[in-house]
């Protein structure tokens, strides 16, 4: 019986009474994958994924039914499936192996009919060794920034692709205040007219059109400058902010400004406080001069905006 038969016949009988299937999809998560490969200029890189896949089909149905297991594509096999996937595809971005990944299982599995991926990348440095960049060693901080991108693949050819940054530390230490908010009973917290600013940034875009997979690497690369330029302001006076919301709303223009083929950038920014130590107040032996501090993101706040462009015309 061939592949269509089988499908076609396990399809039927999906409801029961009043229930119903509605939607259903396995894959597998956390595989993690890693790639060295060297330049035509002799210089070493690296890249360290961790990929999610899920897979959806129709043919699998039977598998929730009547444990029918035989049109599931194991979730061990789809582990397999990654690292062929970097072999073969060569990938240089979380985005090139998100698109590759996810358009594998439509090539090799006829009954699947969408593959949606989700791809971190583990930030690793090229070291400076006496101001040079070294050829083959790499560091990896402390932080918590990491390059992310999904990607869905459709049986009928479709593909979108979508970037990220996610876990971006950013902090001034003056030129920022929070003042003249909204006022009512509820309200405790005095105006701020000095204070230091911080968060750890998310921030996720899709495309006009769809690079080619050798400009993902470049196009982060932008559109991360443009968020930390927005961020600080020129090096010797910085820029004031009146707020976060005011301070990503001018980030986000920077991005859609100079990265013309960005049609949608969210932005996520929970604060990171850092307040007058309650020690000083409470010993009274020190003046805070606010110079110590008690860091602190419980509770938090989170400030969050989505801007969108339309195409520009081709001239």
């Amino acid at each position: 019986m061939c592949i269509r038969d089988r499908y076609q016949r396990r399809v039927r009988g999906v409801s029961f009474g009043d229930m119903q299937i509605h939607e259903h999809c396995h894959g597998k998560s956390r595989v993690r994958v890693a790639r060295r490969w060297v330049d035509n200029a002799g210089m070493e890189h690296f890249m360290e994924l961790t990929a999610d896949v899920m897979t959806y089909s129709q043919a699998t149905t039977p598998s929730y039914t009547e444990g029918d297991n035989s049109m599931v594509v194991a979730t061990d096999t789809c582990k397999n499936i990654a690292y062929h996937v970097m072999k073969e595809s060569m990938c240089t971005s979380p985005e090139h192996f998100a698109a590759a990944y996810a358009q594998k299982f439509l090539a090799l599995y006829s009954f699947i009919h969408r593959v949606e991926t989700t791809v971190e990348e583990v930030v690793w440095t090229r070291m400076l060794t006496d101001g040079q960049p070294h050829n083959h060693a790499f560091s990896r901080g402390s932080g918590q920034e990491r390059y992310t991108a999904n990607a869905v693949a459709q049986r009928n050819g479709s593909l979108t692709v979508e970037s990220g940054v996610r876990g971006l530390s950013l902090l001034k230490t003056t030129r920022s205040s929070w003042t003249h908010f909204h006022t009512d009973e509820m309200r405790t917290l005095g105006d701020a007219h000095e204070r230091m600013l911080a968060t750890e940034l998310t921030a996720t875009w899709r495309y006009a059109e769809l690079p080619t997979m050798d400009q993902f690497v470049a196009i982060r690369t932008a559109v991360r400058k443009q968020l930390l330029d927005g961020f600080s302001g020129p090096a010797a006076t910085g820029v004031h902010s009146v707020g976060v919301q005011k301070s990503l709303h001018d980030m986000g223009q920077a991005v859609l400004s100079n990265v013309p083929n960005v049609s949608w950038l969210m932005l996520n920014a929970p604060n990171i406080h850092f307040i007058p130590a309650p020690a000083l107040a409470a010993v009274g032996k020190y003046k805070f001069e606010d110079d110590v501090f008690l860091p602190t993101d419980e509770p938090r706040g989170n400030i969050r905006l989505v801007l969108t462009q339309q195409p520009r015309a081709k001239l």
